[in-house]
């Protein structure tokens, strides 16, 4: 299981209003690993989201785990490099929301541009890069 070694380059995405455009999704329990995972070059018109990291995927309380045994998902390396959104008059959203349990590692917004208008959130990432957003 897992996923690795994902390159995501050089697209237009076009939305058609409630959609997240470069978006990476797990959850605490499918275990393994979410790694190596790049974001570049892309430019995303009409969605709400922009750029999304969600490790508690469809839990209505991302604070449980399961009872069985619990094998965390690492989450770890993950970039989003020198990507846009338009049109520059609208409000978008852009969130990387790790668990306190589980803490994201590496990862990276470097160069990206959104609306002055958008949201950015961050929530238990261990250790990152943010530069020219």
């Amino acid at each position: 299981g897992g996923v690795r070694d994902v390159f995501v380059h050089d697209n237009v995405i076009h939305g058609e209003g409630w959609s997240v455009a470069l978006h990476v999704k797990t959850a605490p329990s499918r275990g393994n690993m979410v790694e190596n995972i790049v974001f570049r070059n892309n430019t995303v018109y009409n969605t709400t989201g922009f750029m999304r990291l969600e490790t508690a995927y469809q839990m209505a309380d991302p604070s449980s785990l399961p009872t069985l045994e619990y094998a965390p998902t690492r989450v770890s390396n993950l970039s989003w490099i020198n990507n846009s959104y338009g049109p520059m008059d609208r409000r978008t959203r852009s969130k990387w929301i790790c668990q306190s349990h589980t803490p994201c590692t590496a990862i990276s917004v470097i160069n990206n541009s959104m609306p002055d208008r958008g949201k950015w959130l961050c929530s238990h990432v261990a250790s990152y890069e943010v530069s020219g957003n």
